[in-house]
């Protein structure tokens, strides 16, 4: 008895720790913001993707999208000794985004 609910806890705690993306919300997010996925949110997916499934959390994911949306500085992962940089977002109007990097400048034009 006490085995069975040992082994049902168990699996019970492994599926719950499984993140799976968030389809929809990366889907619409694609749509929208092309350049802004394939530059920020798609290596943040496949860096969880590439990680065992029990440690995988999109909660970075979400934080991403949320901030290219809302247009308000994030930090992203680099190889600088510091291990991050600031993204910080700037609407040129006429459908422009750009973004200052800690080292770089990149603008987006919308259609």
């Amino acid at each position: 008895m006490r085995v069975g609910v040992v082994i049902l806890l168990a699996s019970a705690l492994g599926l719950a720790g499984c993140a799976k993306p968030p389809e929809k919300e990366l889907a619409r997010f694609r749509d929208n913001h092309p350049s802004e996925y394939r530059e920020f949110v798609a290596p943040e997916v496949a860096t969880q993707a590439s990680k065992f499934a029990l440690f995988r959390s999109y909660t970075r994911t979400r934080q991403l999208m949320e901030s290219i949306e809302n247009h308000t500085p994030m930090a992203l992962p680099t190889g600088y000794s510091d291990g991050w940089r600031t993204i910080t977002p700037k609407d040129m109007g006429n459908g422009v985004t750009c973004y200052t990097y800690t080292d770089a400048i990149s603008c987006v034009q919308r259609k």
